[in-house]
């Protein structure tokens, strides 16, 4: 029931069509992913590429006006993701989401990426509750080329690092507030009788 309620503020089923940013040293476009998966069934995901101009790469859109029926609820913030065997990711490559409330850091949930090479489709999530008062939020995925390592140790490459479907961010009423929905309506039915 909490699932069928849940509010979408944002989602990208083909991940950001035609960006890249080169000068970034990261670069985002869309691919067939024939050939990509053993099941076969995704046919266009975004493929994330290192360049090696740059150490990270902040990749999404602008900030986002929530929406007053959101504030308070628990928020889900997913990709699905997949780390070709042959990625150009390293052992201090990290890929992971993060969101910004008003600019505040609320969270970040990631991996490293070689780690997860040849490992199939998976999902990484973030959950967390949206700030009773917060007025906009950022959505971000980040790759860094390099992670924290210092000095940072950039790999370049141009080949796939990850590709990623699926980006969603959406709030979930608490299960609080789908009971009293579900004992409204079970109250009406009763009175009909």
């Amino acid at each position: 029931v909490a699932q069928s309620q849940a509010v979408v503020i944002w989602q990208d089923d083909d991940p950001l069509s035609g960006s890249s940013n080169t000068s970034s040293g990261i670069s985002v476009t869309t691919i067939d992913a024939s050939g990509i998966t053993s099941d076969g069934t995704r046919t266009a995901v975004g493929e994330v590429a290192l360049l090696g101009t740059d150490q990270f790469s902040n990749i999404n859109g602008n900030p986002i006006a929530l929406p007053s029926s959101v504030l308070g609820n628990s928020f889900s913030f997913r990709v699905d993701y997949f780390v070709p065997s042959n990625t150009t990711l390293d052992g201090q490559d990290q890929f992971y989401l993060q969101i910004n409330f008003d600019n505040v850091n609320s969270g970040s949930v990631g991996f490293i990426g070689a780690a997860a090479a040849g490992s199939g489709w998976q999902t990484l999530e973030l959950i967390g509750n949206v700030p009773a008062g917060a007025g906009e939020v950022l959505a971000q995925f980040v790759v860094t080329d390099g992670g924290f390592a210092s000095p940072p140790v950039i790999n370049g490459g141009g080949g796939p690092a990850v590709y990623v479907d699926n980006i969603i961010l959406e709030a979930v009423p608490e299960p609080s507030s789908v009971m009293l929905v579900g004992l409204g309506a079970l109250g009406l039915l009763r009175r009909r009788r």
